[in-house]
């Protein structure tokens, strides 16, 4: 049992290292959500990266889909995207462009 604040603090401070174990088995990216399951304390949720700002509330409060992180979120991917483009038109590569239909 935990006896004084600081060792209540040690724990709170242990327990937001959170760490997505499906990461492990997968080859996909996976980003915990903010806040625990109402009846798991222990466990925390994860969804993957894809589901990010993807419109569908994910995790337990919804914060996958919070407008500021959001707006973060696709800026990022899309200074990803035009880092992308630059690279292969500098390396002289043709970019792989998939067909929506494929």
């Amino acid at each position: 049992m935990i006896s004084n604040f600081q060792d209540k603090e040690k724990l709170l401070n242990f327990t937001n290292l959170r760490v997505c174990q499906a990461e492990r088995f997968s080859t996909e990216k996976w980003a915990p959500c903010p806040s625990l399951r109402p009846h798991d304390p222990i466990d925390w949720p994860c969804i993957r990266a894809v589901e990010l700002c993807n419109g569908n509330r994910d995790c337990p409060n919804g914060e996958d889909e919070e407008p500021n992180m959001c707006m973060f979120h696709s800026l990022n991917q899309g200074s990803l995207r035009q880092l992308q483009r630059d690279f292969l038109r500098f390396s002289g590569a043709t970019p792989h462009i998939r067909n929506s239909t494929n």
